[in-house]
């Protein structure tokens, strides 16, 4: 039973993670070098656009009253990640801008309780 409960928290998990990779599915903005995307899950959503793959800018919200506050990860080709602000309680919203030292190769929204 245990490890039936603790495949599915695992799947749904992964299922609620989304990856956004440079793909032609992506949206662009009209900037050269850029590719941009919005993200969500039932915590939080946001926008975010990564140009000349090394810097990032864009906004998180927190969706609900639950403890949890939003983020988005920006995962790097030598496999370091840079994050955007925590963001909470509910209806609260946070701009960012960031610099990696790695290209950034997709990003995905995250939460940690807070």
């Amino acid at each position: 039973m245990r490890k039936r409960m603790a495949a599915v928290v695992a799947a749904s998990a992964i299922a609620a993670t989304v990856f956004v990779a440079p793909t032609a599915s992506a949206s662009t903005s009209g900037a050269s070098g850029c590719w941009s995307s919005n993200v969500s899950r039932s915590e939080g959503h946001g926008w975010a656009q990564v140009c000349d793959s090394y810097y990032a800018s864009g906004w998180v919200q927190d969706d609900k009253a639950d403890g949890r506050c939003p983020w988005i990860r920006f995962n790097t080709s030598s496999g370091y990640s840079a994050g955007s602000p925590r963001v909470g309680p509910k209806g609260a919203k946070k701009d960012f801008s960031l610099q990696t030292s790695s290209p950034i190769t997709s990003f995905e929204i995250m939460y940690d309780n807070c």
